[in-house]
Formats: C-alpha cells, structure tokens, sequence
C-alpha cells in the first residue's frame, strides 16, 4: 500500500515536471559581442578657453619674443609694433594671430576589448508573448587620446633666416609649430600608472540594460518546447562612459593655464614627469579618472531574434540572441560616437 503511493506521487512530480520542461523561469549569463559602437579618428581638433584668449592675442604673442625679435628686426629697419600694424588684416585667418591656443586633442583606434559580459532573468509562461526578459550587458571599449602642447621656444627662432623673417610677406607662416617646439602626452591608462584587466589605452564603458517581450515563431516539441526560435523587442537604457571631448579637455586647459599663466617653458619635461611630481600631471590624471565615470543614462530601443535549446527534467539550456540596437540620438554627441548596430550573447540559463 505505501509503495503504491510512493510510485503513484513519484508519476505525478514526473508529468509536472516533463509537461513544464521548458521551464516557467529562469536566469541566464552571457558573453557578448557587440558590434554596435562606431566612432571616427579625429586629429588635432584645436582646444580654446574664451577667457584667456586676450594672453595669445598678436600683441602678447609678439612682444612675448620681443627679447629676440627686436634685434633682428632691427637689423632690418623694421619695429615690433610695424610688423603687427602689417599683420593686423590677417588676424581672422592666422589661428595664432586669431587668438586660439596652442593646444590640440587627438582621438582615434575605438575598438572593442574582450570585456563584454551580461545575464538576464525571464518569465517564460506570459500569455499570447510567450515570454518576458530583463537582460544587461557590460562592455569595454578603448581608444588612443592624445593632448599635444607647446613645451618650449623653438630655438632655431634667433636663426635670421627662420620663417618670421618671411612673415611680411607670407604672414599663413606664422603658426604655432613655427614658434614652439610641440610635444604630446597620451591620456590613457597606462600613461598614469592605471591599467587595470590588460587595458592600456583611453577606456570607454557600457553598461545597458533591455527590457523584452518575445514570441515564439518555432517550438519543437510543441508541448516540451526543446528548441524554440523567438522573435521580439522592446526598450533600452544605456549608462556609459564620457568620451574625453573638446569641452572636457578645455575645463582641463582653463586649469593648466591658471597653473601655467603663458610660461611654457614650464612644460618641458611634462611627457616624462612623475603623477607625483607635476600639478599639471595631476589635472591630466583627473581627466582620465573622469572618463572612467558613469554618466547619466540615454535611452533607446532593441529588436531580437533568438534561439533556446533546454532538454527535458535538465534545468541548463543554451541560448544565443541576437540583437539591433537603436539608441535615440548618438550616445556622445560631441564625439560622434554612434551606438546602431548588430549585438550577439551566447549563454546558459538555469531555469525552474
């Protein structure tokens, strides 16, 4: 009589339990590839604060080689004040006579790291959808970030024959190469002693997180549902990194030159300073720091076709989604950094 109702409730857990092997719930992690993320190479955009455009105007920029330049001029009949009088028209075309700063940025190489994790947790008895699902994915991109500077007075400046001696007639040659000798620093991990997971170069990171609903198109076994293709949608909310941009490095700039005043001279061994030696280190570092932040968040939407193997009574299945991305707007504007594109995860779940 016992054994009767042992066997009797074992037959009834192993109906339950085939008639729901496609699972009612589960969680699930991934490795993810995405392909969505595309940014352009941008070289030497020019960096300007507004409020200390007056210390690079014509007349501080010549005077402040008048120690070199009154004996040469001289020596060929001519004043500081007539050379400016005679460049004075090409002030709006000659970017040093215009007042832009000798600063520059350069970014480029975005591409993606190994870094892509994620999981998902989902309900899979919705009616008429089939199934709900709230998935995440974390990944890591990098890219080379590049400040260039002046670190010092071009000495070849007391040569006669250097190029402001041809000024008067070809004033384009007055440029900030042909005044200062340039040098750059690049703003990557490495640079400041903070490479972390095998990154080296300028980090960017995305956090995002889709919310889908899914219907099967294909179930086979119609009642266990061993394989399933499913269709869906729905919407996204991306939290990412800031790109290291023009304006971010010129609240960097407005620091340096407070730091700084016009000495250039001041940068001479900058590349080559130890973070704790240098203020100016310290500005770039927090720069770099920033660009490890999580900003606010952005939104978009998604589109998935995928496929799920689960095998009857096993709790494990395996999954691979596939996935559009389409954020409303560009997740950085100002870098023009785009986020439309093809995603794929491949993973388990465990599931009840």
């Amino acid at each position: 009589m016992r054994f009767s109702c042992v066997l009797s409730a074992a037959s009834v857990i192993l109906c339950i339990t085939f008639g729901n092997s496609h699972g009612i719930a589960g969680v699930g992690v991934h490795y993810g590839i995405d392909l969505s993320l595309t940014m352009d190479d941008t070289y030497d955009q020019a960096l300007s604060v507004a409020e200390y455009k007056e210390q690079f105007a014509p007349d501080s920029v010549i005077r402040g080689f008048s120690g070199m330049l009154d004996t040469y001029l001289t020596n060929v009949n001519y004043s500081t004040d007539e050379l400016l009088d005679s460049l004075n028209s090409y002030t709006g075309t000659v970017p040093v006579l215009s007042g832009e700063l000798p600063f520059s940025l350069s970014r480029y190489n975005f591409s993606k790291t190994v870094f892509n994790l994620g999981g998902k947790v989902f309900l899979d008895i919705i009616p008429v959808l089939d199934a709900i699902e709230l998935s995440f994915n974390f990944g890591v991109w990098e890219y080379r970030s590049v400040l260039h500077y002046p670190k010092g007075i071009d000495p070849t400046i007391t040569d006669p024959a250097f190029t402001l001696g041809t000024l008067l007639d070809d004033p384009s040659a007055l440029t900030w190469e042909s005044l200062f000798v340039m040098d750059s620093i690049p703003l990557t991990l490495k640079q400041f002693d903070m490479n972390y997971f095998g990154l080296d170069e300028t980090p960017y990171a995305k956090l995002h997180f889709d919310l889908t609903v899914r219907k099967n198109i294909v179930a086979v076994p119609k009642r266990m549902k061993i394989f399933r293709l499913y269709a869906g949608g729905g919407p996204t909310a991306i939290f990412a990194t800031p790109v290291i941009t023009q304006s971010l490095m010129e609240s960097a700039l407005a620091e340096i030159i407070d730091t700084l005043g016009t000495d250039f001279s001041a940068l001479q061994t900058l590349s080559s300073m130890a973070v704790s030696q240098s203020d100016l280190l310290r500005i770039l570092k927090d720069v770099v720091l920033d660009a490890t932040k999580i900003t606010e968040p952005k939104f978009g939407m998604h589109l998935i076709l995928g496929s799920m193997v689960k095998l009857p009574v096993v709790p494990i299945g395996f999954y691979v989604d596939g996935k559009f991305q389409i954020p409303f707007g560009r997740l950085d504007e100002e870098a023009g950094l785009k986020g439309v594109g093809v995603m794929v995860n491949a993973g388990m779940t465990v599931g009840l």
